[in-house]
């Protein structure tokens, strides 16, 4: 994810929709080499638990799943937050949606986003950023996410530590992509190096019954 590539660490993040970074057996809950999973899934085979055999699936929530246990333990986290900022969503998914509330009254919130939402008649839940119920905590930058976190890092001075930021990142991403293409360019040889004995192995086979046809 975005966020892991980031270099953020992980006790930051809550995946509340899991993630490709990990798999496990959904029988057992065994871990499992994701790396594996991910070629075995591209192969078009069913990935398998090494200890019980049960199906073995990507940490990520499908629909009808509970959401990771990891996400309710954290949810008390939001009363000790002195500052909440909301970054591209439509805010119309639950529970998600309701989380903006679980802050103190007093704590400031901050939404980056295309548009406003999250606005509701009530002064008890949603933005109120045309500060009708007293509160005066809630503003908004309209925009898109990069021009946001641009601005706000302007404004707080962190331009340089961003750019460094933003410029190492790549540098991350462009090496494991490299990487990444040089591996599928090698298995790519081998399969096709199989392919050639195959086929030669199979003119060799066809020769041999033309030889026997003939006698």
């Amino acid at each position: 994810t975005l966020e892991r590539l980031t270099g953020l660490d992980e006790e930051y993040i809550i995946e509340a929709h899991g993630s490709f970074a990990s798999a496990s057996c959904i029988e057992c809950k065994k871990p499992a080499d994701e790396d594996q999973v991910r070629e075995k899934s591209l192969a078009g085979q069913v990935p398998r638990c090494e200890s019980c055999k049960g199906l073995v699936k990507p940490d990520i929530t499908f629909f009808g799943e509970n959401l990771p246990k990891r996400f309710f333990d954290h949810l008390p986290d939001f009363e000790k937050a002195d500052l909440l900022i909301v970054i591209g969503t439509s805010l119309q998914v639950h529970p998600f949606a309701s989380l903006i509330d679980d802050v103190e009254d007093t704590v400031p919130r901050l939404l980056i986003n295309k548009e406003l939402v999250g606005c509701h008649n009530s002064k008890k839940s949603g933005f109120d950023f045309r500060w009708k119920y007293g509160l005066n905590r809630d503003v908004s930058y309209l925009g898109s996410c990069d021009e946001g976190i641009e601005k706000l890092a302007a404004l707080l001075g962190w331009e340089k530590d961003l750019e460094q930021m933003y410029t190492k990142g790549h540098k991350k991403l462009k090496a494991i992509w490299e990487q990444k293409s040089k591996k599928e360019d090698i298995e790519t040889l081998i399969v096709q190096d199989e392919d050639k004995e195959v086929d030669a192995l199979a003119d060799e086979l066809e020769k041999l019954t033309a030889k026997d046809d003939s006698k």
